[in-house]
């Protein structure tokens, strides 16, 4: 197991935000229990919110003009930054554009996942709580040798769920919201074996997955004691997607994409094949976002299978993210060993034209990976240089 140290992580931290200024994830799912970010959004049910959604995008020519309508100057004012009333939240404003600011992080990557008001970060053995804005950091799972990776969290109005692998037997369980108590006493353990991975609501549905079984498993979204069912075999399902009835599943070492239908995933079909290393993926009403690490393309399906790249040349691209106006990516950067990169970036492009306008949002990171977002900022993960520490940023759209 990887050996943390804690004195190292807030020295690095510390130097890492310092450094910040120079540096420069979702919809609620409708379900009876409101997931409030379940990496898979139920996109037929939230069209009528992503077309009320807030517009704050306003193109790099534009940013620089200054409205004399708040008197304000838009190209250094955080609250008024581009144009009236484009808030920074908490970061500088340079010349028209937003920088990030640190909020939190963890011992490794892990879980990162929001809700209404705060953002969840998972590690090696605990799943940390902060404010959006990075105050009032809470440990709500862990942290002890209960937990190895906690690769995934989902929260709900009642519940956290979780996914714990990497060492073997993993875990997929359940806490309320206020944590798991003293000793997980407030813990429910659905699974206790292999080694989970992915994990979403959809509907009425959990579904995770499960590496070492290469295996898909779903149950009922508020209390999977009921039982949990088998679904598809011989996938290993790094992340899910779905548009409301149908369940997508990127199967990293098949290179292809499987689907099914939500209510009966046990024979999936292969969608789609030949993608290089497919990642983190993310989905709208028309099409899948594909990030190909190993091609570094990030490729437009439709739910028809015709495939569009949208983005190539990107160094590594772990993860998409859609939030009904722009498409978002991470990519990693070139590998300088021990899981570290200087030059990973934060990317993102209007949905309905992005090939000829895609925009660098960040970059000189040290390995971006995940990527979540509510209706005003994106929040991205990093790892911490010349440590196995992650940090955790906020920018606003």
């Amino acid at each position: 197991m990887r050996a943390r140290d804690r004195a190292l992580f807030a020295l690095s931290v510390s130097t890492f935000a310092m450094g910040c200024s120079a540096i420069l994830g979702l919809k609620d799912v409708s379900v009876n229990d409101s997931p409030a970010d379940a990496r898979v959004p139920d996109v037929a049910k939230q069209d009528a919110a992503d077309a009320e959604a807030k517009d704050t995008f306003v193109p790099p020519s534009d940013a620089t003009d200054t409205n004399d309508a708040c008197a304000a100057d838009t190209k250094f004012d955080p609250q008024n930054c581009g144009y009236c009333g484009h808030d920074c939240l908490g970061g500088a404003c340079n010349v028209g554009v937003c920088e990030p600011t640190f909020i939190g992080g963890s011992d490794y990557f892990g879980a990162l996942t929001l809700d209404a008001n705060n953002v969840y970060i998972g590690g090696t053995e605990s799943l940390i709580r902060v404010n959006k804005d990075g105050t009032n950091a809470t440990t709500v799972a862990g942290p002890d040798f209960f937990f190895y990776l906690l690769n995934e969290a989902v929260v709900t109005q009642s519940y956290m769920f979780m996914t714990v692998g990497a060492l073997q037997p993993g875990k997929f369980l359940r806490c309320p919201l206020n944590g798991c108590g003293s000793n997980h006493s407030q813990a429910v353990t659905f699974y206790n074996q292999g080694s989970p991975e992915a994990l979403a609501i959809v509907g009425s549905n959990i579904f995770f997955s499960d590496f070492a079984t290469q295996t898909v498993y779903r149950c009922n979204a508020l209390d999977c004691s009921s039982g949990i069912s088998k679904q598809g075999p011989n996938i290993f399902a790094l992340s899910f997607a779905s548009d409301g009835t149908t369940l997508f599943m990127s199967d990293l070492f098949g290179n292809s994409i499987k689907t099914c239908p939500l209510g009966n995933c046990l024979g999936p079909a292969t969608f789609l094949t030949g993608v290089a290393g497919p990642f983190r993926m993310s989905t709208d009403t028309q099409n899948l976002y594909v990030p190909a690490l190993n091609s570094g393309q990030v490729l437009q399906v439709t739910k028809q299978g015709a495939t569009t790249p949208l983005a190539s040349g990107q160094l590594r691209p772990f993860m998409t993210l859609v939030d009904g106006k722009n498409l978002y990516w991470t990519s990693i950067g070139n590998d300088l060993g021990n899981g570290h990169s200087n030059n990973g970036t934060v990317s993102r492009c209007p949905i309905a034209n992005c090939a000829n306008n895609i925009e660098t949002l960040v970059s000189g990171l040290d390995s971006p990976r995940r990527i979540i977002a509510d209706d005003t900022a994106i929040y991205y993960q990093t790892s911490v240089p010349s440590s196995s520490t992650t940090a955790v940023w906020r920018l606003a759209k």
